[in-house]
């Protein structure tokens, strides 16, 4: 079962934490999953802690020996909490050296390290992981550790993107930019869109020229995003109009720009189109027949990835 990052995934980690059963997201790389436990911890006024697996090593979590009275002990980190309440966030855990997974057994059932250390009451252990597929170098984890989580599936989502930007103090161009394109996180995640906003806030500030300010958009969303929210839709050489009540007219232009492989105009257009469809679908209603084969016309003129990516961003709504 996913959830969506937003307060879909705040809630569960809640429920998890009233119900103490230690939680495992699992999900794409900058969706927000560590800051879903941290969020949630805000709103349930408890603590947290990070531990980052990938970058620890054993007496990280157990401590050191130390001998008294012929006798071997080990002395906690001053890192693990001792009082309160809060969410041990365990970060990395499928991409770290298997002998660091090996506390977690123990951590996640007796809630305790070794026999020197005991996780206080009001304390949850939980878990980010990307998943254990396709470009990620992750290992799968032991069937013995996941049994000891409940497992949920994490996604981005625009409509609750929407809710947290204004929030968050995200720029407005790049919220609207997001307003308008519905499959944004098919192209790019939440984490990429942050470090935008914040770009697009310092140089707005600075009066830094677009000739810097787009190399580094770029970098983080690549060129045919970066084209299409830097131009903003008042440079677009078609609008949705064209497309749904005389396309006839325009088709040698979207043909033209697909042969000259604007991609970026091409993009924010059909993003427009799909936008419209959706919420008129979402009122009840119909796109009329005719305005629907003219889209279904301009999709077919597309390049072919492009095409896919907006036929099937209908097909999910």
């Amino acid at each position: 079962m996913a959830i969506s990052v937003g307060e879909p995934l705040i809630n569960a980690i809640m429920l998890a934490y009233f119900s103490d059963v230690p939680l495992l997201i699992s999900g794409p790389h900058g969706v927000g999953k560590s800051e879903s436990y941290e969020q949630a911890a805000k709103r349930l006024g408890i603590d947290i802690k990070i531990f980052d697996l990938s970058v620890m090593e054993p007496p990280d979590l157990i401590g050191l020996p130390k001998i008294d009275n012929n006798k071997t002990s080990y002395n906690p980190p001053s890192s693990l909490p001792t009082e309160g309440k809060g969410l041990l966030i365990i970060e990395e855990l499928n991409r770290c050296p298997r002998y660091m997974c090996a506390p977690c057994f123990q951590l996640m059932t007796a809630r305790c390290l070794g026999t020197d250390y005991l996780l206080p009451k009001g304390w949850l252990p939980v878990v980010a992981i990307n998943p254990d597929e396709g470009e990620y170098q992750v290992e799968a984890l032991d069937p013995a550790l996941l049994s000891r989580f409940s497992r949920v599936e994490v996604y981005p989502c625009v409509r609750e993107w929407l809710k947290w930007a204004p929030a968050n103090d995200i720029d407005p161009q790049v919220i609207s930019f997001v307003q308008n394109m519905p499959n944004i996180f098919s192209a790019t995640c939440p984490r990429s869109l942050t470090y935008v906003s914040n770009i697009l806030k310092t140089a707005g500030n600075s009066r830094t020229p677009q000739s810097v300010v787009f190399p580094l958009v770029a970098g983080l969303i690549g060129d045919d995003l970066a084209h299409a929210l830097l131009e903003g839709s008042n440079n677009m050489l078609l609008q949705l109009t064209d497309i749904l009540t005389g396309y006839s007219k325009h088709q040698k232009t979207v043909r033209a720009l697909a042969k000259e492989g604007r991609l970026d105009s091409l993009r924010s257009l059909a993003n427009s189109l799909v936008l419209h469809i959706q919420k008129i679908e979402a009122a009840g209603k119909k796109l009329p027949k005719a305005q629907m084969e003219r889209f279904n016309l301009f999709l077919k003129d597309l390049p072919g990835d492009l095409a896919d990516e907006f036929a099937e961003a209908m097909c999910h709504e």
